[in-house]
């Protein structure tokens, strides 16, 4: 009997052995990881559009890119190659001639839908993150600057990727 546990514990060690990391940088076909994708949707809404300047911030290839949204949904994959730092974040500024503390209710609504990998030159991909947040304020428009002061940058969310394809949330950077 002992001499049967000795040979299961010594077949179930050889098997556990072959799960070792040595595949943990490669794609599902084993090829080298080389890009970071991040894919997402920064959402707001028409009436925040209306009352707000909203602009996003995104990496795109290591360079740091700005955009003002002109509608409530604002699509972008980008890609960087490894290693890399994948972010983006939406900035908040009430628009030139409106006179937030004469309104009675101001609404705003902000968040994101994003999902990032790594990929090998082949498109092979890894292990995949998947987030999304939606929020929704309303508040009256004298209190929409001290709001701002705490929150101009509402959404934000940022990765970095390491050179075998690790993904390592950090925030925006």
């Amino acid at each position: 009997m002992a001499a049967v546990a000795l040979i299961c514990m010594t077949m179930t060690s050889v098997a556990l052995s072959s799960c070792g990391d040595d595949d943990d940088d490669k794609g599902n076909d084993g090829s080298q990881f080389s890009t970071a994708v991040l894919d997402f949707t920064l959402i707001t809404s028409d009436e925040t559009l209306a009352v707000f300047d909203v602009t996003a911030e995104y990496y795109d290839n290591g360079k740091l890119q700005s955009e003002k949204l002109t509608q409530s949904t604002f699509k972008k994959t980008v890609k960087a190659t490894l290693p890399a730092n994948l972010g983006a974040r939406l900035f908040f500024n009430v628009k030139s001639g409106v006179d937030v503390a004469s309104l009675k209710k101001v609404e705003a609504t902000y968040g994101y839908e994003y999902s990032t990998w790594c990929e090998s030159a082949n498109g092979a991909k890894g292990q995949i993150v998947i987030k999304e947040d939606l929020k929704y304020t309303s508040l009256s428009g004298d209190r929409v600057e001290a709001w701002l002061a705490k929150n101009s940058d509402l959404v934000k969310f940022g990765y970095d990727y390491t050179a075998n394809g690790e993904i390592v949330n950090t925030g925006w950077k």
